[in-house]
């Protein structure tokens, strides 16, 4: 529009398409659909430098055009570049090119430009429509910032504007950003009495409260709605959410079957929500059915729901499902926390009577454990084998890792006498492959301390 406005953002000028200049002379509407049909800022400047290079009518229409075009583009610095070019050619605003500018200042997460942007547009001759305030309760909303939030609302009412249910589930999602769930549960009361909520109204408001830890609350909305609406996907998300942060498992699979009874269909982010709430409450057996249903669905499970499964059946000593999780999904990470936790829980096995199932549970650790060796440091390696000895586990692919382990790193070097002892007796009571190597190197770690203290 200006020249600053076309050096900044074009490019190649001589790149990009052709300007029918004699064709927009003559049909200035024809200008206006192309301006706002470009999918570039770069196109848009160009084309209005040679609108005024070739001294082609540009009026308010124009503006208002590109600047659509850049704010689609999620170019907004650039649409209100070509805002702040007009008046240097004496183009007036209008109502359009406004709202553009503050839903500009939305898309750019630049809540206070578009809040001072609409103290300007009140003190002209054009007045704020409720297109305007929608636009800036969405840049506030985005920030949680409810209380900013319910002032636009106010000014509304002052305005005498109709306040539609768009601009109700924009406050209501502020305030539930905010930490506000009694001032959403309030907003949608209001709603109620003076229009019908939608799906997006509950939905904002359950959410309002999962973020809260209100689970209560959260279902009792999902059943209100219920009663005039039908069931929706993201409201009980929201709801089986709530109930996964307060491990409320067996409320979260009562609502999974209130789904399944209304033909709503679950997503991954439902199951996930599910799943963590039967994790809280080390319900293992219950995610575990939880994923395997899924496919049944058609859902692939994600990083996020082996994770939470393989956690929870962790510690439920429940190996062997560890063992068909990771299998079944090779690209599942080794957090730096497991190792500590698989150390710490086959010690716990070590201290139980014996028994066949003990010993099973002991097998499946250890091969899980032999996924991770390099993830051990050798004092912990030492401290695991000797427990899965003492079980008389002797999974071969782990103790042969962990001698290989221990002698590239020179681990036994690390170690205390006593550690270096039971290492050996490990070794020894299991026959597992590998001893000689261990030996060997428990053997040069005694030299070498030895040589040491007669220096």
């Amino acid at each position: 529009m200006c020249k600053h406005g076309a050096a900044s953002s074009l490019a190649d000028p001589a790149a990009v398409t052709p300007v029918p200049l004699e064709k927009w002379r003559e049909c200035p509407w024809s200008a206006t659909a192309a301006l706002r049909s470009f999918s570039s800022p770069e196109l848009v400047q160009h084309a209005l430098a040679l609108m005024r290079e070739g001294h082609v009518e540009t009026n308010v229409f124009h503006c208002s055009a590109a600047m659509h075009s850049c704010r689609e583009c999620s170019a907004w610095t650039d649409a209100i570049g070509i805002l702040h070019c007009m008046p240097q050619r004496n183009i007036p605003y209008n109502e359009i090119t406004h709202n553009v500018a503050l839903s500009s200042f939305a898309a750019g997460s630049k809540w206070a430009n578009a809040v001072y942007h609409l103290k300007f547009m009140r003190q002209t001759a054009i007045k704020p429509t409720p297109v305007s305030f929608s636009s800036v309760l969405a840049a506030i909303s985005r920030e949680g910032l409810w209380q900013e939030a319910l002032t636009i609302f106010n000014e509304m009412h002052k305005d005498m504007l109709r306040t539609d249910v768009v601009c109700f589930n924009t406050i209501i999602s502020a305030c539930g950003r905010g930490g506000q769930w009694l001032m959403a549960i309030d907003l949608l009361d209001q709603l109620t009495s003076s229009a019908q909520p939608t799906d997006s109204s509950y939905s904002a408001t359950i959410s309002a409260c999962e973020k809260a830890f209100k689970w209560e609350h959260a279902v009792a909305l999902l059943q209100e709605m219920g009663k005039t609406l039908p069931g929706s996907r993201k409201c009980y998300n929201a709801a089986i959410s709530a109930c996964e942060k307060c491990g409320h498992w067996q409320v979260a699979l009562a609502l999974l079957q209130e789904m399944a009874e209304t033909r709503t269909l679950r997503d991954r982010v439902t199951c996930n929500a599910a799943i963590g709430a039967c994790a809280k409450s080390a319900s293992w057996a219950s995610a575990w059915s939880l994923l395997q249903s899924m496919p049944v669905t058609a859902l692939q499970p994600g990083t996020i729901t082996y994770n939470t499964v393989i956690t929870v059946c962790e510690n439920g000593l429940q190996w062997r499902l560890v063992l068909e999780i990771v299998d079944r999904s090779p690209g599942v990470a080794v957090s730096d926390a497991e190792p500590t936790d698989l150390h710490h829980t086959i010690w716990r096995l070590s201290k139980q009577p014996p028994s066949q199932v003990l010993w099973e549970q002991g097998e499946a650790a250890a091969k899980r454990a032999s996924r991770m060796v390099g993830k051990f440091r050798p004092k912990k390696l030492v401290s695991l084998l000797r427990a899965l000895a003492s079980m008389l586990v002797t999974e071969e692919a782990l103790f042969l890792q962990a001698a290989e382990t221990l002698a590239q790193q020179r681990g036994a070097g690390l170690l205390q006498a006593q550690e270096l002892a039971n290492l050996c007796w490990a070794y020894a009571v299991s026959d597992a492959p590998g001893s000689s190597a261990i030996f060997h190197a428990v053997q040069e770690a005694f030299i070498e301390r030895r040589a040491a203290r007669c220096r």
